[in-house]
C-alpha cells in the first residue's frame, strides 16, 4: 500500500517535520544500537533494542517525509510496511523486520526465549537500515 493510501485508510497523516526531530530520532536510533550491542545484557533485551532501533528509523524516515503514523492497533507493523515507501526499502527486508517484531512480541508476552543468533542477527539488520538511513536523510533533507 503506498503511503498516499495509507493517509487515506488513515493509518498515516500528514505532519511537517519538526525542529530538532531528527537529532532526536538520530540519538535514539544510535542510543538503541550502542545498548543492544551491550553483552551484559540480556538476548531478550538485546533483540528489543535492536527492533526498537529499526522501528525508531522507520518513524524517522516518516517523519523525514512529512508523515507520522497514528496510533492505533497493528502501528508498528505499518510502520515498518512504510520502509518501502520512504526508503525504498526492499520486501525480504521488510519480511525480516516483520519477523523481528514476531520475536520481540513472543519474548515480551510468551516469554519465549531469544537465541543468540537471532540476536546477531536483528543487530546486523538495524545496524545497517540506520546506516542507510543517515545517508536517506542528509539527501533529503538537501532536496536531493
Amino acid at each position: 500500500m503506498s503511503l498516499q493510501d495509507l493517509v487515506l485508510s488513515g493509518a498515516l497523516e500528514r505532519e511537517d517535520l519538526t525542529t530538532g526531530e531528527v537529532p532526536r530520532f538520530q540519538t535514539s536510533i544510535d542510543e538503541r544500537l550502542s545498548d543492544a550491542n551491550i553483552t551484559a545484557n540480556s538476548n531478550r533485551t538485546r533483540l528489543e533494542l535492536a527492533y526498537h532501533t529499526i522501528l525508531d528509523c522507520a518513524l524517522l524516515a516518516l517523519r523525514v517525509d512529512g508523515y507520522r503514523v497514528k496510533a492505533m492497533p497493528g502501528h508498528h507493523r505499518i510502520a515498518l510496511d512504510t520502509l518501502a515507501g520512504t526508503m525504498g526499502i526492499g520486501n525480504k527486508d521488510i519480511d525480516y523486520f516483520q519477523e523481528l517484531a514476531r520475536l520481540r512480541g513472543a519474548g515480551i508476552y510468551e516469554a519465549m526465549p531469544v537465541s543468540g543468533s537471532d540476536v546477531r542477527d536483528a543487530i546486523e539488520a538495524a545496524t545497517q537500515l540506520a546506516e542507510s538511513l543517515a545517508v536517506w536523510v542528509g539527501f533529503r533533507l538537501k532536496g536531493n
